[in-house]
């Protein structure tokens, strides 16, 4: 038994900090991560993802190339024939970056023929595109031996810039009048073709490849418009949305505050409906199985062939015999858990009163997902930035052999002694940022940054692993904060002895205090045993993957998808007993450690209660969302209609699913608070009865209703009642 201090409310000096080595290891880790994203972020090159490069590894609209942001490309030919997402990234043609796209067509051979009849230098060259500091203006060489030394593109076309890259207008702006025979990429290179047949453009795609393209251009294009339409429709009614948010939130506190009034009544509609659902449900795949109604019929048309697929016996016998099950259990809970059932109730009532108490428990659901957001966006940035550290690494391309000395295509090369050679076959053009010693010795002196890059470049795949497990640990720790600081609001509400005026005036904050002060260490503890299970079912995933890729061995692949399933519950198992632990180290103050045994034993000795209120809390907010979003809904739609804004919409169910959508997320951001007090009442309840026993010493602190549930009353209480029905006797006999 616990001493008669600690029976009740735990004030701030009967705490003490708890698994400070955890603490430590946290502390520590999260120097490390912080080192490690300094370093990614300072030595990383994320702009290379976002804003395009030119074939020297400059980077455009940065730095020397602030006025040239967008990029263009000699021969845009050699890009469509290759497909894939690194078409325009990969390209085997050299790029430069320019201020502006071209926007008109010209071939070099066409300024040739217009300067041969007497046109001047300065109308044909201005229209060229040309390498860096080449001016072909005070060239004496003819454009044709300009081209053919790749100073100059071979042609440019009526061009638009697409994520800062020069691509031709026709692919960019695919006009809403063309037909979807029209709307091709077969039509953009016809076009190409006719103006610059010399280019061989068109026979450099492949027709697979051309129809591959048309079909993505069509479905985007169709995408496009219809989710222009389903935007523009929002728009109109995004004023109306808000507010049935609104009131979406209002009804959701109004059945909160049912299930302080009528919780009973809540739950016995709930499991009414739950149970009639499951008897109708299977009573009708019972029936179209014996009825012999599931015979299949042979017919070869798409819809008669889902209507065969639903229809099949195996179908309506798999879903039968669920339901049948299911609405067996609940009649045997029931009959046989009814007074557990009662309990469920009382506590649905008591979770009630005790979030109506401290309505700012619903601000802190809101931030944590914020901080979730922003972890996960830094998680990704970072993993940008491991991935693109090093320096810009240059190979030769377009050599022949015997025409660069000893450099072959693909050999590593430096930009400046490349060019020195004055080479007239092969280029030194930027391919990806990684280390190469010998460009580090060329262009840094410095063995510390060397070192730095050659360290994180190597082991890039490793620092890319402890990102992941850091987002993991980072996200568990946020998520169990949130968890901890909720049972230290509603854990105040049970212990206070008068439920409304002895709480703490600002139970968040003060519990905010308590946790960030005493707790941290325990947050840390438990979510790196969620971190590590999740750590390790991710890398027996990979593992899988990468085994089925070499040897498809069956059994292999059935012992990890069997390893996969045992951490996925072992998982789930630690994260229910984590959070019911956390409320013991909210409220009692206990380490992570003796709380986590001692909800273990709970559990144990009281599964029959665990199972039915888990069950019970969710059978109600499942109910409780399905009605707030319906009734939502509805009203949002007859307010559409009175409004008369239904018939100015093209697509009217788009409005409502967004409803529905944030209405959903929204409730059940509140509802996961709901259940948190829940579960925090409950655990309270258990600790009650384990550590007093209704003595004078140690009265229990549950409330009248829960101690006459339960068959438990205090010594205190008892002897008031015998004092009153004493005087009660006295005034009785005083009349007489």
């Amino acid at each position: 038994m616990a001493s008669s201090s600690r029976a009740h409310r735990l004030g701030n000096t009967q705490r003490h900090c708890t698994d400070t080595l955890c603490l430590l290891l946290f502390v520590v880790f999260l120097l490390i991560y912080g080192s490690m994203c300094f370093l990614a972020v300072t030595l990383g090159h994320t702009s290379i993802l976002t804003q395009p490069t030119d074939s020297e590894g400059n980077i455009c609209g940065q730095g020397s190339y602030q006025d040239r942001p967008n990029q263009f490309y000699f021969d845009i030919s050699k890009c469509l024939a290759v497909t894939g997402p690194s078409s325009l990234v990969r390209c085997p043609t050299r790029k430069v970056c320019v201020k502006t796209c071209p926007t008109q067509y010209n071939h070099y051979e066409l300024l040739q023929t217009e300067e041969d009849i007497g046109i001047s230098k300065a109308t044909t060259r201005s229209k060229l595109v040309c390498v860096y500091d080449y001016d072909p203006l005070r060239d004496d060489r003819t454009i044709v031996q300009i081209v053919q030394l790749n100073l100059c593109a071979p042609f440019t076309l009526e061009s638009e810039p697409l994520l800062n890259r020069c691509l031709p207008s026709i692919l960019v702006n695919l006009l809403p009048d063309m037909t979807s025979d029209q709307l091709n990429i077969s039509s953009a290179l016809s076009l190409l073709e006719n103006g610059v047949a010399s280019t061989d453009i068109h026979t450099n795609l492949s027709q697979s490849s051309t129809n591959e393209m048309n079909t993505h251009v069509f479905q985007i294009s169709q995408f496009t418009q219809i989710f222009g339409i389903i935007i523009k429709d929002i728009q109109k009614t995004w004023s109306t949305v808000c507010l049935f948010l609104f009131v979406g939130v209002c009804l959701m506190l109004m059945y909160i505050l049912a299930l302080r009034c009528i919780a009973g009544l809540i739950t016995v509609i709930s499991i009414m409906a739950f149970m009639i659902i499951l008897f109708v449900i299977s009573t009708y795949c019972w029936y179209t199985v014996y009825s012999g109604n599931d015979i299949l019929y042979a017919t070869y048309t798409v819809t008669h062939i889902i209507n065969d697929y639903i229809r099949l016996r195996t179908i309506y016998i798999g879903i039968g015999s669920i339901t049948t099950f299911l609405f067996s259990l609940g009649l045997l809970m029931i009959c046989f858990l009814f007074n557990r059932l009662r309990l469920g109730i009382s506590m649905l009532e008591q979770a009630s009163q005790a979030v109506f108490c401290a309505l700012s428990a619903f601000l802190l659901s809101p931030v944590i997902i914020i901080a979730m957001v922003l972890l996960t966006l830094t998680v990704v940035f970072i993993s940008m930035n491991l991935s693109t550290i090093g320096t810009p690494i240059f190979r030769v391309v377009d050599a022949i052999p015997g025409c660069c000395d000893n450099y072959t295509n693909g050999n590593y090369c430096i930009p400046e002694q490349f060019k020195k050679y004055n080479y007239s076959e092969g280029r030194c053009e930027f391919q990806d940022f990684g280390f190469d010693e010998n460009y580090f010795e060329y262009q840094y002196n410095s063995f510390i940054y060397k070192l730095m890059v050659f360290t994180l470049f190597k082991y890039q795949k490793y620092l890319q692993w402890f990102n992941i497990f850091a987002y993991f640990w980072i996200g568990a720790f946020l998520y169990a904060f949130e968890e901890i600081v909720l049972a230290g609001v509603f854990s105040d509400y049970y212990w206070s002895n008068d439920k409304t005026r002895k709480m703490s005036p600002l139970p968040l904050l003060n519990s905010i205090f308590i946790v960030i002060r005493y707790h941290i260490g325990s947050i840390a503890f438990g979510s790196l045993l969620i971190a590590s299970l999740r750590f390790i079912r991710l890398l027996l995933n990979y593992l899988n993957e990468k085994l089925s890729k070499v040897d498809d061995n069956i059994i292999f692949r059935f012992i990890f998808k069997c390893l996969s399933c045992i951490f996925w519950c072992f998982e789930k198992f630690i994260k229910f007993l984590n959070k019911n632990a956390y409320v013991l180290i909210a409220a009692r103050g206990y380490g992570f450690c003796k709380a986590t045994r001692k909800v273990f034993g709970y559990m144990l000795s009281n599964c029959l209660r665990f199972f039915v209120i888990t069950q019970l809390t969710e059978l109600i907010l499942i109910c409780g969302t399905i009605t707030i979003c319906s009734l939502n809904a509805f009203l949002f739609y007859r307010y559409l209609i009175y409004t008369n804004q239904l018939n100015q919409l093209i697509i009217p169910w788009a409005p409502m699913v967004v409803l529905i959508a944030l209405n959903y997320l929204i409730i059940s951001i509140c509802f996961s608070t709901f259940d948190m007090a829940v579960k925090t009442i409950f655990i309270c309840f258990l600790e009650d009865l384990d550590i007093n026993d209704g003595t004078v010493e140690r009265p229990y602190v549950m409330n009248n209703d829960l101690l006459n549930l339960i068959g438990k009353a205090n010594a205190l209480n008892n002897k008031n009642i015998k004092q009153k029905k004493v005087k009660l006797q006295k005034h009785d006999i005083s009349k007489k």
